[in-house]
């Protein structure tokens, strides 16, 4: 399996991603590793000969998006699967505690989940049918993806959930491991709500699974909503 990392604005993140990905290509054979960076100014690749001997291809150049960024890695791929692992994010020790079983276990047009760690809390992925809902189930820092669906860059936010919903459609098969793959950093777009991501992620519903699906969705957003302004007013 090959490894993504898309970088902006984030030199220190950056760096314990590289770590990483160090640690990794050290525990696993014929590993390749992509850094794309979106022209970032804070010094993140000032130190470029140093990241080009961890990364095999080192990109820092505009783009029109985080999506953008994580196709042009995509083109570097040779594995048929590929961790995206962005920059403040790191492997977990319980990863590669069992990466010589995830390896030999990998499977064509398989897709592969895990835990995950956040603030040192371990989350689990929801039911896949949250996605139907419009709510992105896994965490993409913990799944290890086939590497032939790439991104629509057309989605600012929800990307990863259009990518989910094409797998689904596709029948695409899903394993879990019950540990975590990643701890991860956090803070990125696809956490903060807006507008933007409400239009979007319902878009994606409609496309993917039809106006049903999409009354569905949104019927249940609605009464997530109530119930968050409910607590709210209550606390």
């Amino acid at each position: 399996m090959d490894v993504i990392t898309v970088n902006y604005q984030n030199r220190s993140g950056l760096m314990l991603t590289a770590e990483s990905i160090v640690r990794f290509k050290k525990s696993a054979s014929n590993v390749t590793a992509v850094l794309v960076d979106g022209a970032s100014n804070d010094l993140s690749i000032d130190d470029f000969e140093n990241l080009k001997k961890i990364y095999d291809v080192v990109i820092s150049e505009s783009d029109d998006g985080i999506y953008d960024a994580m196709n042009k890695g995509l083109k570097y791929i040779k594995s048929s699967h590929v961790i995206m692992l962005n920059s403040g994010d790191v492997l977990a020790d319980n990863f590669f505690d069992n990466l010589c079983m995830i390896s030999s276990d990998l499977e064509q047009n398989t897709l592969y989940v895990f835990d995950w760690i956040k603030n040192g809390v371990v989350f689990s992925p929801r039911n896949i049918s949250f996605c139907m809902l419009g709510y992105y189930p896994f965490n993409h820092q913990s799944m290890i993806i086939p590497s032939f669906y790439d991104y629509n860059s057309g989605y600012k936010i929800s990307g990863d959930l259009d990518q989910l919903a094409r797998m689904i459609v596709d029948d695409v098969k899903i394993i879990y491991y019950d540990f975590p793959m990643a701890v991860y950093e956090g803070g990125g777009i696809s956490d903060k709500r807006s507008l933007c991501k409400l239009i979007e992620k319902n878009s994606i519903v409609l496309k993917n699974f039809g106006f049903f699906c999409l009354i569905k969705a949104l019927f249940y957003q609605a009464v997530i909503f109530i119930c968050q302004v409910s607590k709210k007013l209550k606390s």
